[in-house]
């Protein structure tokens, strides 16, 4: 690089370098005209001017003037706690943050800020995410995370008693063969309440291989028809027997296959039996 290209670079940087100070400058004053003095003590906690000016430098090289500038729009509105969610990467975390602006965009950034995961999902997913922990503080984001688009749409219409219950199995559920999954997030779409309720209260049902999350699915099919399932109604005949025997994955197992030795004995064994019998009467 000659002396007059060195001297042009150095020329720009410090023109960018007075429009980010300018720019710095606009969101403290913004931030006082919002939030008062409590807003400024928090910004200076934060790191002040200097960490406000960083920010909007790293978005600068990012994304360029525009991405810096949407986020002054962001600092200026949601304040210290943007900068935060700022400092890794300004282009994901303004990426998933895309689209909201008030209280939308604190509840978003008050969102990553708690699920710093959120920023390591894909652009879009990230946005859903961001919409679900909104929604449901503290796990819509494990909801996403573990389900994907599916988590999201499901935890759309959840309530938040709801949604930490579908935290707590979300992981059990993406595990599941993928037919199973796709009738357990069917489930819950129709009737949520129903089906979290039935996974709360037999908690071993999508852990017990595939046998056991088979007969669940069959079980939550029925349930969201407003029937009982088979397995439901052949422990019926005790809400405590029940309860146990539909508690853990080796008691569910067991339930199952005593209900099968049954039906193998009614249906396959006696006939057998009597069909021998009657032979070797006429052979007498």
């Amino acid at each position: 690089m000659n002396v007059i290209g060195a001297a042009l670079v150095l020329v720009v940087t410090a023109q960018s370098g007075v429009a980010l100070r300018a720019l710095a400058e606009q969101v403290i004053e913004r931030l006082g005209a919002a939030g008062g003095r409590a807003a400024i003590v928090q910004i200076e906690r934060a790191g002040g001017r200097a960490a406000v000016e960083t920010a909007l430098r790293q978005a600068e090289r990012e994304g360029g003037e525009a991405l810096a500038a949407r986020a002054a729009a962001v600092l200026s509105d949601a304040g210290a706690p943007a900068l935060g969610v700022l400092a890794k990467s300004p282009a994901r975390a303004l990426a998933a943050l895309d689209g909201l602006s008030g209280p939308a965009l604190r509840s978003g950034v008050a969102a990553i800020e708690r699920q710093p995961s959120i920023l390591s999902l894909p652009t879009e997913l990230a946005g859903r995410a961001v919409t679900a922990e909104a929604r449901l503080p503290g796990v819509g984001a494990t909801i996403v995370e573990s389900l994907g688009d599916d988590g999201a749409r499901v935890a759309a219409e959840l309530t938040e008693s709801q949604g930490v219950s579908l935290a707590r199995w979300s992981k059990d559920v993406a595990s599941l063969p993928a037919k199973e999954k796709t009738s357990v997030i069917a489930a819950l779409e129709k009737r949520p309440g129903v089906i979290l309720d039935y996974l709360d209260r037999h908690p071993g049902v999508l852990v017990g291989g595939a046998i056991v999350a088979g007969a669940a699915v069959v079980e939550m099919t029925a349930l969201v028809s407003g029937q009982e399932g088979p397995v439901s109604a052949a422990v019926r005949g005790g809400t405590k027997i029940a309860d146990e025997a539909l508690s853990t994955p080796l008691a569910f197992t067991i339930t199952l296959a005593g209900i099968a030795a049954v039906a193998l004995g009614v249906f396959y064994v006696l006939p057998t039996v009597l069909k021998r019998w009657r032979r070797a009467s006429r052979a007498v």
